[in-house]
């Protein structure tokens, strides 16, 4: 599965298998069929809007609870 241009900055992901898929993003696991994924907020499986956390609904602007990830300041 390719890696979503936007995520929710509080989706984690857990393989189990130990992959590292995540590249710059080690705490995403894109591996579909083994990864299980909680929110940070909640630390569970459902987030603050009582719907299921995955990685292809947790990447999109119209959930309510959705946050955009903080990217990094270059030097100034």
């Amino acid at each position: 599965m390719e890696s979503p241009d936007q995520y929710c900055r509080y989706l984690r992901g857990k393989n189990a298998y130990g992959l590292l898929e995540g590249g710059d993003k080690p705490f995403l696991n894109f591996d579909p069929a083994t990864t299980t994924y909680w929110c940070l907020r909640t630390m569970g499986p459902v987030g603050p809007d009582s719907q299921p956390v995955h990685l292809s609904a947790c990447g999109k602007e119209d959930r309510k609870c959705f946050t955009m990830p903080e990217t990094e300041k270059t030097g100034e």
